[in-house]
């Protein structure tokens, strides 16, 4: 009883602040190729939650952007078009147009060429100062040098993040 009085009382004064900023976008109607050897901004187009209007959707940006500094969470995924194939794909998130350290997943088939229907995920943990943004990027190569599609339909394509703490 006395621990969930302080928690109370701590919460009320202001001592512990509680995460916010939540926010989770999908890719249903953008269409984008990946070029072989570059990192590609993925269009994350269509708001599921946005209730501090943390996330912005339009072409170009397809960003979160901080409003309160401290520790936040982000979650990616990207969905392969099974009509396409990848030797290597990486999923990466960038803060202030830059790629993060240890924030980067990459697969690699060695030169077999077998993603396909496939789902990649990241995550990560960040400390933000208010103004920073936080963007998802999708790299992929083939053997052949070609370019890949990935599959928009599905809505499978998901980026969604909050702050955790301050």
């Amino acid at each position: 009883m006395a621990i969930t009085k302080l928690i109370a009382d701590s919460i009320t004064s202001g001592a512990i602040t509680l995460g916010t900023n939540f926010f989770s976008a999908k890719n249903v109607t953008a269409d984008v190729t990946f070029s072989h050897g570059s990192n590609v901004l993925v269009p994350f187009d269509t708001e599921i939650s946005d209730v501090d209007g943390v996330y912005n959707n339009t072409s170009g940006n397809y960003k979160f952007t901080c409003q309160t500094a401290g520790w936040h969470y982000f979650e990616a995924s990207v969905v392969k078009d099974g009509g396409d194939k990848s030797r290597q794909v990486q999923i990466s998130f960038f803060k202030n147009g830059s790629g993060l350290d240890q924030s980067s997943v990459m697969w690699d088939t060695y030169n077999s060429d077998t993603f396909r229907d496939t789902t990649f995920k990241n995550h990560t943990i960040k400390y933000l100062n208010a103004g920073d943004y936080i963007q998802v990027y999708f790299y992929q190569t083939q053997s052949d040098g070609g370019s890949s599609d990935y599959d928009h339909a599905s809505g499978k394509n998901v980026f969604s993040g909050y702050r955790i703490a301050q």
